[in-house]
């Protein structure tokens, strides 16, 4: 367990019983040292009154901690791992710090630290996800149900263009248009694909854009990417393991799925998943040669 506001000092670690649990009956040097230690250990049945004793309890990302520069930790306390599934976020975990240090190296840099107002704009962040997934099994049926009646009203089925059957002749030639448009960084010819009101989403960061036009804008942005795509399914539509070309080396590296939503002879929805490691229940690996 990591606290804020305090610079380790190397070379002293006090090892404090938490007695029959009550803070009462800490001594006053026991109380002390909770009270301004840069960094506490835990067991886990230390109870909630003895904890209170410490400074709050920070850590930005679960990752970073500010105070303790070059130093990473792996889902950490303030991690989002637990209201996920653990191994991805693991995965997930390593892959960015892996990541981190190598643009680290590249850059001859050689110190990084979390800052102050980093870490509490992610705790405040966490919680408030956090608060939002404790949610009953009745209010999320609800919710479901909300979103059908509304999806019917303001889009009735005469009017929505049916997905076409999977792995069918039509599914496969929208498929593979859209599969030759992106990989050749065609946008012009990726967006005229698309419905009139197309999302192009890509979790997990908050990156939502609709419509043409703000789909065009965004692709338009980040051009001169071009991308390998191997075709595979997912939730029963259709997909691709993304890889991206190293200007440097004869390698593409993964960057996550795209699932693609279809309707009629359209694509009505982009799904970027771009965490790579989402490619292993695909089959898919990590890198492919150029």
């Amino acid at each position: 367990m990591t606290t804020r506001g305090r610079k380790p000092r190397p070379g002293r670690i006090m090892f404090v019983g938490s007695g029959p649990g009550d803070p009462a009956l800490l001594t006053t040097r026991a109380a002390t040292v909770l009270a301004n230690a840069p960094l506490v250990f835990i067991d886990p049945d230390v109870p909630e009154p003895v904890l209170a004793l410490a400074l709050p309890v920070v850590v930005l990302l679960g990752l970073a901690v500010p105070g303790f520069p070059n130093l990473f930790t792996i889902t950490g306390p303030g991690s989002p791992s637990v209201l996920s599934n653990m191994r991805l976020s693991i995965e997930q975990h390593v892959d960015w710090i892996t990541d981190c240090l190598a643009y680290l190296a590249e850059h001859g840099i050689a110190a990084i630290e979390a800052t102050e107002g980093a870490q509490e704009s992610w705790v405040a962040h966490a919680a408030e996800v956090a608060d939002t997934l404790e949610t009953s099994e009745d209010s999320v049926k609800s919710a479901l149900r909300r979103a059908r009646v509304t999806t019917e009203r303001l889009f009735p089925a005469s009017d929505r263009g049916r997905a076409p059957e999977p792995n069918s002749p039509t599914e496969h030639e929208l498929v593979r248009r859209f599969a030759d448009a992106w990989m050749a960084d065609d946008i012009d010819g990726v967006v005229a694909l698309l419905t009139e009101d197309a999302w192009f989403t890509m979790p997990p960061p908050p990156l939502e854009y609709q419509g043409r036009s703000a789909i065009y804008e965004y692709l338009n942005w980040r051009g001169g990417r071009r991308h390998k795509l191997i075709p595979t399914r997912a939730n029963g539509q259709p997909a691709f393991g993304c890889y991206r070309a190293d200007s440097q080396t004869p390698i593409a590296h993964a960057v996550g799925v795209l699932v693609l939503t279809l309707a009629g002879d359209r694509v009505s929805a982009i799904t970027h998943f771009v965490d790579s490691s989402v490619l292993g229940p695909f089959g898919l690996p990590r890198t492919l040669r150029s």
